[in-house]
């Protein structure tokens, strides 16, 4: 009975293997094929995987097998931001901060960087201090804006 019992669950473990969405849709596009890559991280993303969403970002930023988006690339990056990834918190304080039509650009990108500093990234903290001396913050608190 256990004998058989096991041999199910070998047949099974090929299926959970390859139940992988992310190591998929990766795996389509170091291939080159983006478009099966877009397709699954879009999916990913529309249920909420912060991962996806800086994946997706990061197609649309670079324009790999899509057109250049940033407004679309920094509403996902924000996204999975707000959702608590640090990787998404730096490459959104990179597009905040090259975005020369946003006079609070410098503040919007502090935030994110105290954000990841909080969650102890380590680029955060320097780049959260470098900000505090530029802008002459000495009391970050209250400094954040929509």
């Amino acid at each position: 009975m256990r004998t058989r019992a096991l041999m199910s669950l070998l047949l099974l473990l090929p299926q959970f293997a390859a139940a992988n969405p992310m190591a998929d849709a990766m795996q389509a596009f170091d291939g080159g094929d983006y478009a099966t890559a877009r397709s699954i991280w879009s999916e990913l993303a529309g249920n909420g995987d912060p991962e996806a969403m800086v994946a997706l970002a990061s197609m649309y930023q670079s324009g790999a097998g899509t057109q250049t988006d940033r407004v679309r690339a920094r509403a996902l990056y924000a996204e999975a931001a707000v959702l608590g990834n640090p990787d998404a918190m730096q490459n959104l304080v990179e597009l905040i901060e090259a975005d020369g039509s946003d006079p609070h650009a410098q503040e919007r990108a502090l935030c994110w960087y105290l954000m990841a500093a909080g969650a102890g990234k380590k680029w955060a903290r320097t780049q959260a201090h470098r900000l505090l001396t530029r802008l002459g913050i000495t009391d970050p608190a209250g400094n954040c804006i929509d």
